[in-house]
Parts: C-alpha cells; structure tokens; sequence
C-alpha cells in the first residue's frame, strides 16, 4: 500500500521507531489492517505486529500518520495487536524487538532509549507523549504492564522491551537462528505478499517459581550467575559457584520468573530450555 504516504521526513530519514498498541483486545491482525485501509486519512502505521508475524503495509521510507507532530515527520511507527496467552505475548514482542533492531539496522541508526530524556532511536507512543506533544497516549506501557502482571506475575515495561531489542540489535550481524516468523508486505492493489524472513526465537517456555516449578544445574558449567537466587538463600546473595553452595548435577534449583527475566543464550546450554526474552536482573545465567 505504498500509496498510503509519499510525504518525506522531516530530515529526509527517520530518526527512530515508535512501538504502538492497536488498545483493542477483540481485534486480530487482518482485521486492524482492513480498518486502516478504510480509514487511512485519519491515522495508519508502517507495521503491524503480532505472535506469528509482521506485515508491512506502508513503505517505511515515507511518514506515517500515528503519533502527531512533530513525531510523525520523525519515527517510523508499528503497531502491536493484542493477544491473549503467555507463549503468544512472548513471541509477539521478540517479533516486535527484532523489527525494531532490524529497521535501526536498515537506517544505520544508532540503538539508544528515548524513554528517559526524549533523545533516543527506541520510542513508545507514551514517550512521544511525554516529550514531544501532540498526543496524550500512552501505549504500549498499559498493555504491557496488564500482560505481564496477567501471564507472568508483574510488569512487562518498555525497559524490559528495550533490553530485547539490544539483544536482537546486538546479535543483528551474528546470528544463526533457522526459524522464521513470516514477513509479509502489503501491495499496492492491498493485497498480501510474501517477502524476506524475520528472524524469530524458537519456541519459549517459562517458569514462574513458586516452589512447584524449577530448572536443573548442568553438570557442563563450573559456576552458576544468579539474578535470582537459589532457594533458602539470603536476599543479599548475588553469586554462587560449586565451592560454596551444596549444589550437584541435576539438583533441582527454583527460579523467581526465569522464563521471562534471564540473560540470552547461554540457558538454552545450561537448562535445555529454549531460548527465552531477555530482562535484566533477574533470573539465572550460567557462566564460563
């Protein structure tokens, strides 16, 4: 639907990425795309985003209409749809951060969070609220602060987003993942075509710990980093290795949300879990 836009950015090129949420928890994908196409003239986005997939429906290299001036001459913008499980809040914001790491990619834009001074590259429509005007909205910090809480016992936030998108954008260059979330463009005659490949995790699962759930120490790591901490710990106690905690190969350890808050990577080795979402100061990280 490259029809949809042909005004320029105010500098020629957009300066970043603004994350939306459609607010409707009854829509799906197709249906918020056929409501924009009828009603483009008031407000439509680049993207939209949800477990499976990103479709593309207005050409990135001219403005959207979805946050008001001045941020519409500025950002690219997507939208997420709502969903409604823990696996598909999962995969619908690894989709959302690595479109985002890929479009900073394609524009040689910097990686840097807008949501504390108003001057980064990763934006949410509240941001753009707080610190450009034009708008009062605030999404997507509602809908992740309620998925969160809802799937996972507290707040998914937009740092935690953040954190993701650095991963994606880090491992941008590196990465050798096979799956794929399809990728699809809408044509000019709106109608939907296949395109390149997305890169997307493999599936996740998560634990919750609440003394019925746990994950098993490998016996191929010498020492276990924690962000959480080893059951009957002290709540001061950051760091363990064999030395000086009672721990054997295939001793159960429970885990405070170590799905959803862990280090990338390296649990898939230490756990045989999947990869998971990336979130900071939590969770359990096996060390070299």
């Amino acid at each position: 639907m490259v029809w949809l836009s042909k005004n320029k950015y105010t500098s020629g090129k957009p300066t970043g990425v603004v994350v939306h949420e459609t607010g409707n928890p009854n829509s799906t994908i197709f249906s918020e795309i056929a409501y924009m196409k009828q009603n483009y003239q008031n407000a439509f986005v680049h993207s939209y985003v949800d477990a499976s997939r990103v479709i593309n429906i207005a050409d990135t290299s001219y403005l959207a209409w979805g946050c008001a001036y001045p941020g519409n001459g500025e950002f690219i913008q997507f939208e997420q749809v709502e969903v409604h499980s823990k696996a598909a809040f999962a995969k619908e914001v690894n989709n959302a951060a690595n479109y985002t790491a890929e479009l900073l990619h394609q524009y040689n834009l910097p990686l840097n969070d807008a949501a504390y001074d108003g001057q980064g590259t990763v934006w949410s429509h509240n941001a753009v609220s707080k610190f450009l005007g034009g708008t009062d909205h605030t999404d997507p910090t509602g809908y992740y602060a309620t998925s969160g809480k809802q799937f996972f016992g507290q707040a998914y936030t937009m740092s935690d987003f953040y954190q993701l998108v650095k991963h994606y954008y880090n491992a941008a260059d590196t990465s050798n993942s096979t799956s794929a979330v399809s990728h699809t463009t809408m044509s000019s005659k709106g109608r939907l075509t296949s395109s390149d490949k997305v890169a997307q995790p493999v599936t996740i699962r998560y634990h919750h710990g609440q003394g019925t759930e746990s994950a098993r120490l490998n016996s191929n790591y010498q020492k276990f980093r924690l962000y959480n901490h080893v059951k009957g710990s002290d709540y001061f106690t950051f760091y363990y290795n064999w030395n000086n905690v009672l721990a054997k190969s295939g001793q159960r350890v429970y885990l405070d949300a170590a799905g959803l808050r862990v280090q990338p990577r390296r649990l898939g080795t230490g756990f045989g879990l999947p990869k998971p979402l990336t979130r900071k100061n939590t969770g359990f990280t096996p060390v070299r």
